[in-house]
């Protein structure tokens, strides 16, 4: 492969991040929930649940604009053609992230303030696979 190839595919991949900003921001709250978590004692955590629904919002909010996208519509290939972002990715997306966001809702309204952030940090880690999956292309990226 040469200089200009790779140059050329670290192009490719850089110009698919602001298309990949719902699992960016996914991503983000995850990191944001284990570094707060080692900041705070765990009587502390009241912080844990604005967090995460924030960043599910902002997600959710960010994938919605995404559908606007005329580009969208016939299929738009992100990473070297690992991913494709298309209607059919997007719904999925945007119907993850909601049953995430009401599955985290309802935790908390039948048991206590979410305290754990290990659970949390297993949901997000659960959905950003998802979204990822829905968008996916080749066998790599599947497994």
């Amino acid at each position: 492969m040469t200089h200009t190839a790779v140059l050329q595919n670290v192009l490719d991949n850089l110009a698919s991040l602001p298309l990949l900003l719902p699992e960016l921001i996914i991503a983000t709250t995850l990191v944001t929930i284990l570094l707060l978590a080692l900041l705070w004692p765990a009587y502390q955590r009241y912080w844990l649940q604005p967090v995460v629904l924030i960043g599910l919002l902002l997600a959710l909010y960010s994938k919605y604009q995404l559908n606007q996208l005329p580009e969208v519509r016939a299929g738009l290939p992100l990473c070297n053609q690992l991913l494709v972002l298309d209607p059919l990715a997007l719904f999925f997306c945007l119907l993850f992230i909601t049953l995430t966001g009401l599955i985290l809702l309802l935790y908390v309204a039948e048991t206590q303030p979410l305290q754990c952030p290990e659970q949390v940090v297993l949901i997000l880690g659960g959905l950003l696979g998802a979204c990822l999956l829905t968008m996916a292309a080749h066998w790599l990226t599947v497994y």
